[in-house]
């Protein structure tokens, strides 16, 4: 159950109070009693686990204020089932931090995906307008509270924002050690800043009615291809959907496992999961995939000591080796690698043309977004067009040209061609 509880914090104690009673006058007080020693104090006791009221915060939310440099900020938290549980007690957990301009961040893209890979998600609390100083000053106090109360991961952290917040997200990542990953929605803005800086995977989801997206030229060209995962989505300014976000996510989470290190019992979990994901799966391409992510994840960790986890890794390599006697694998792959090159092209060359809703939209004017030239619109999607059914025609049945017709569809509709 998600849904937003307020934190009882019950301390101290009940002092007793003495109640005497006259003894009669006849009896004669009885000796005093030797002073009993003083009691050594009691060790400091570890805090108990975050509650709401009596139930531990576990796969719900809760919400905390925590002390800037210059006033008091707030915010929410969830954290995932299993998080108070014994067998739990070693794991630390990524984090994705969400914020808005409003100060009335929510977690609906990704709550379907973090509570699947339990993750650990910070929202914040408060209006984020203002100088620059005090949007750092907030960012500092949440992240340095949330790491203080919380088994956070310290190296897998994730700033999300959409619009505007996105932008003043990416200024704080770029500013700051520590937050590895940004994933910006309705906003492309972000390279600008990371781009300068050091090197910070950026999601970046984007829908093709926004008007951002004639920016999304300097995103592509700027930005190192092997650190931006780009989606678009079939919308206008909106948020991420939760598709999107799903798939920046697990591109993360993948990138975080192989190149920080982990408490032995996250990257188990996180191996059990992708064994549940196996399961399901249907190409052998997708399968591949998993099981390589996982041999490289146990090796990364070093979980490959015990003789449980040798026979684990023996399973591992044999479905390997039976999945590439698939000849399509070959196939897939060059599907693949055709339709990822398809994807970024398209994102440039549609930077140059508005569509009509972006031409309508309040914010046109802002962004200088005019409707396009009919005869030159025309030769670029004529081009773009048969690109893509080429492509899909060569790798027919392919995952990949099932992805690419369905993005050539949402472009085409988008722009009324």
């Amino acid at each position: 159950m998600k849904q937003l509880l307020l934190i009882l914090m019950v301390a101290g104690s009940l002092a007793g109070s003495v109640w005497g009673v006259a003894e009669p006058a006849a009896k004669a007080p009885e000796p005093a009693k030797a002073p009993e020693p003083a009691k050594a104090p009691e060790a400091a006791k570890v805090p108990a686990a975050p509650k709401i009221g009596n139930v531990p915060v576990d796969n719900g939310v809760a919400q905390f204020s925590c002390r800037g440099e210059t006033r008091m900020y707030e915010y929410r938290i969830y954290l995932p089932k299993g998080y108070s549980a014994k067998e739990n007690a070693a794991r630390t957990y990524p984090m994705i931090l969400i914020s808005t301009l409003e100060g009335d961040a929510d977690m609906k893209p990704v709550a379907k995906w973090v509570e699947t890979n339990q993750w650990i998600v910070v929202m914040f609390v408060g209006d984020r307008e203002g100088p620059r100083r005090l949007v750092t000053e907030h960012f500092s106090a949440v992240i340095r509270d949330s790491l203080m109360r919380f088994r956070i991961n310290k190296n897998m952290l994730v700033a999300m924002g959409f619009g505007e917040a996105a932008r003043k997200s990416a200024q704080f990542v770029s500013e700051n050690k520590g937050i590895n990953a940004v994933i910006q929605s309705g906003a492309v803005s972000a390279a600008n800043s990371l781009a300068r800086g050091r090197k910070v995977m950026l999601g970046t989801i984007i829908g093709v009615d926004d008007v951002r997206f004639t920016r999304l030229t300097s995103t592509i060209k700027k930005f190192p291809q092997a650190y931006l995962n780009l989606q678009y989505q079939a919308t206008g300014h909106e948020p991420a959907t939760p598709e999107a976000a799903g798939a920046v996510l697990d591109w993360i989470q993948e990138g975080f496992y192989l190149s920080f290190p982990a408490k032995p019992a996250a990257a188990e979990a996180l191996c059990k999961q992708y064994d549940a994901r196996y399961a399901v799966v249907k190409t052998a391409c997708e399968k591949i995939a998993i099981r390589e992510f996982q041999k490289k994840l146990l090796f990364k960790h070093k979980l490959t000591r015990t003789l449980p986890q040798r026979e684990r890794l023996k399973g591992i390599d044999a479905d390997l080796r039976t999945l590439k006697k698939d000849r399509s694998i070959i196939r897939e792959l060059a599907a693949r690698k055709a339709f990822g090159t398809l994807h970024l092209k398209a994102g440039l060359a549609l930077a140059s043309f508005a569509t009509k809703e972006m031409a309508d939209s309040k914010d046109a004017d802002r962004y200088g977004v005019d409707l396009p030239d009919p005869e030159k619109k025309e030769a670029v999607f004529k081009g773009m067009r048969k690109a893509y059914e080429a492509m899909i025609k060569k790798y027919d049945g392919t995952c990949a040209a099932i992805a690419a017709k369905a993005e050539l569809k949402m472009f085409l509709t988008a722009h009324d061609v």
